[in-house]
């Protein structure tokens, strides 16, 4: 009886700690929005035409079956507010450099 408490432990912190290095690591479609996201924030516009017609021309697919286009997509949009990197604050700034531009 007094092993059984001991083992119980140590299989419910390795359970745990399993748990948390697998789920610690992004997944590649996050990761991809996210660097999109980055690109289109630091302003390297021919870094995000060369991956947009990268995934445009080979159709590239992730582990879920959707193409890297669509997540590209998506981090564009997190750019513009619906997902996000920075806060509510790093977003007005990066519209206003933006519309300078434009």
């Amino acid at each position: 009886m007094s092993l059984r408490l001991p083992v119980l432990l140590a299989c419910a912190v390795i359970a745990l700690l399993l748990t948390t290095s697998c789920t610690q690591r992004d997944a590649p479609e996050i990761t991809l929005s996210r660097d999109v996201e980055s690109a289109l924030v630091a302003q390297r516009f021919d870094e995000l035409e060369r991956m947009a017609r990268e995934y445009r021309q080979l159709d590239q697919r992730l582990p879920g079956g959707n193409t890297k286009l669509y997540h590209y997509y998506a981090g564009l949009g997190g750019a513009a507010g619906q997902y996000s990197l920075g806060g509510y604050e790093s977003k007005i700034a990066f519209d206003e450099k933006l519309q300078a531009i434009g």
